[in-house]
């Protein structure tokens, strides 16, 4: 299980690091974690046979709202 934990977050590592050095100002972090999900589920795949990476849950957070103007911004 070590090696597993250590490769994992090892392959997180790049596949954030490759997908933050391509985000583009005022990209939505909505965009952002669903292309690192992504990349990370394919290279972690390469690096362990079967592995998953889980669906992403933000169903306990409030929304936050960025330079929105009018009636959204709370």
């Amino acid at each position: 299980m070590d090696w597993a934990q250590r490769t994992a977050a090892r392959t997180a590592n790049r596949a954030a690091h490759r997908v933050l050095a391509e985000v583009r100002p005022g990209e939505m972090i909505a965009v952002v974690c669903l292309q690192f999900k992504d990349l990370y589920g394919r290279m972690l795949k390469k690096e362990i046979d079967g592995a998953r990476v889980s669906q992403c849950d933000a169903s306990s957070g409030a929304p936050v709202y960025f330079d929105i103007p009018g009636e959204l911004t709370p």
